[in-house]
């Protein structure tokens, strides 16, 4: 597979830079308006991060749908790097402090 660029000058050029400018405007959104998810807690708990991102569309979570999530096998935690070992491009995501967290 070939492509135009190297992964690692998309990442740093194109990817990051727009991370960034999501995660800014992620911040300016009134309270309760944004539900934070990340992929470690769907791949650690899909049900109940999967039940979460529904209640806060507000539609129902099928029990068959949450039954089919399961951890995900494709590498144990424990092989992973640490994502402590990844430097940071930008500040992480925090609701500003007015804002009530969404449970």
């Amino acid at each position: 597979m070939s492509y135009p660029i190297p992964v690692e000058t998309f990442g740093r050029y194109q990817w990051s830079p727009f991370i960034c400018a999501g995660v800014e405007a992620l911040s300016q959104l009134p309270p309760g308006r944004c539900l934070p998810l990340r992929y470690e807690d769907l791949l650690a708990a899909p049900a109940a991060t999967l039940t979460a991102f529904c209640e806060f569309i507000e539609v129902d979570a099928p029990r068959s749908w949450l039954a089919a999530a399961r951890p995900s096998s494709i590498q144990p935690a424990a092989e992973r790097p640490p994502l402590s070992s990844i430097p940071p491009s930008c500040p992480p995501y925090e609701p500003l402090a007015s804002q009530a967290p969404v449970p």
